[in-house]
């Protein structure tokens, strides 16, 4: 195999990520089985082999994929082989574990919807997988639950307070695919609620994407490359972290890649992309870091057109969100969107925020739809901003932690989604001790 060092710096730039030491704890949250092979194979089997206790939560069973289904079964699936799909796609992720130095026993199956956690995320409290309607993967075994919001919330608090981990492992918010993000959403809320609460938090919290684009590149097995960070994710409030991977390790992770029968006939050459020298991780919004801590103005930027349809048109390009924290009890809580370029016509701009309480369960999703024709809104009043929009928060979201994002639609077609961003509570900046 060819090994063009040109397509990587000599020298890498990025800090080590934390490893795990002998008895301490690591949960690794993942959206579907094999993201636990993707994203951390590496770090599983490192993390096992140092003598940590290791444990991964997939929130999914992957059964929402009617064509690996179709391959696999060789028929076009209906609902009972989707569910015949969720046991194999199961099966493959147990096997993946125990070639990462992992038992059975350390895989909880949640079985919440897949390509269905976006739709709960949204859904402000209402169930969108209503009695007998399908799910997108399929009529699904809850434990009892319903497939709603408010029992994902709970079941991810009751998962942190049973494991407690010291190392924390989850999707990343620019990742393009809606389970993975909405993933991030949960576990961040949940977080936060606790923090809240005063609960215990896990010594290290990392990211993980998996989906971004064409990324990474080469989609090829390549060994003698690190895995490096998209571009346009970089100078945008992200930290990233690499995880140099041993020879043993990363024979590991092969294999644990190749058990994923029914993704690796669909989705092959995308697999080899992440059999790499190193794994990556990331770090967003750090409280205490910057201008977080102290203030009433955060600025969260955003990557600049990092897709076509945001490159060609600027005002479907969200460059920076500057958020107005509101003190308690006062006003002056807003968000202004800053587009790249003018405002279009016809497009439609999405502000969601939550605000973050004690209870996750009772943090609901607000969306402000801002159009050219006149702001339309759920709760907040809103307008034009010079090349952007303002939306003034109600006072209920004053002086609390926010989760805040945005997107552009033209009809159907999403042509702006910005990173999900945790915004800490108003804090009055320190007195001058001179």
């Amino acid at each position: 195999m060819a090994n063009n060092r040109s397509e990587e710096p000599e020298c890498s730039t990025l800090a080590s990520a934390p490893l795990p030491r002998r008895g301490e704890r690591v949960l690794v949250v993942a959206p579907h089985p094999d993201d636990e092979s993707l994203g951390t194979g590496g770090l599983i089997h490192e993390a096992a082999r140092r003598g940590a206790e290791v444990r991964v939560a997939y929130l999914t069973s992957g059964d929402g994929f009617p064509l690996a289904a179709a391959a696999h079964f060789r028929r076009w699936p209906d609902q009972k082989v989707l569910r015949r799909l969720a046991e194999v796609r199961r099966g493959e992720a147990v096997r993946a574990l125990r070639h990462l130095g992992v038992g059975e026993e350390a895989a909880i199956f949640l079985g919440y919807p897949d390509r269905g956690l976006a739709p709960l995320w949204l859904s402000a409290g209402e169930d969108p997988f209503p009695p007998g309607k399908s799910s997108p993967g399929g009529k699904q075994k809850f434990r009892g639950d319903a497939p709603t919001r408010r029992t994902l919330l709970t079941r991810l608090d009751q998962l942190l307070e049973e494991v407690r981990p010291d190392y924390l492992f989850y999707p990343d918010p620019a990742d393009d695919h809606p389970d993975h993000w909405a993933a991030y959403c949960f576990l961040r809320l949940v977080l936060e609620s606790r923090r809240l609460r005063g609960c215990p938090a896990p010594h290290a919290q990392r990211t993980y994407l998996i989906h971004r684009g064409c990324w990474p590149r080469p989609l090829q097995e390549r060994p003698d490359l690190a895995l490096t960070p998209p571009a346009e994710l970089t100078g945008v409030g992200v930290r990233w972290e690499e995880l140099p991977l041993s020879g043993e390790t990363l024979a590991a992770k092969r294999q644990a890649l190749g058990e994923h029968r029914t993704q690796q006939r669909l989705v092959g050459n995308f697999f080899r992309g992440f059999v790499r020298r190193t794994e990556l991780f990331s770090r967003w919004d750090e409280p205490g870091s910057g201008d977080e801590r102290g203030g009433d103005t955060v600025r969260l930027r955003d990557p600049v057109a990092d897709r076509f349809g945001r490159a060609r048109w600027g005002g479907a390009d969200v460059v920076e969100m500057e958020v107005h924290r509101g003190r308690s009890g006062e006003a002056g809580g807003a968000v202004v969107l800053h587009l790249r370029g003018p405002v279009r016509a016809g497009l439609d701009y999405r502000f969601y925020w939550v605000t973050v309480l004690s209870d996750p369960t009772q943090a609901l999703v607000r969306t402000v739809h801002l159009r050219t024709g006149g702001a339309g809104s759920q709760s907040a009043p809103s307008g034009r901003c010079g090349s952007g929009f303002r939306v003034v928060l109600p006072p209920e979201s004053h002086g609390a932690p926010l989760l805040v994002a945005a997107e552009v639609w033209l009809g159907a077609v999403l042509f702006e989604r910005t990173p999900w961003r945790i915004v800490p509570a108003y804090q009055s900046p320190p007195s001058s001790t001179c």
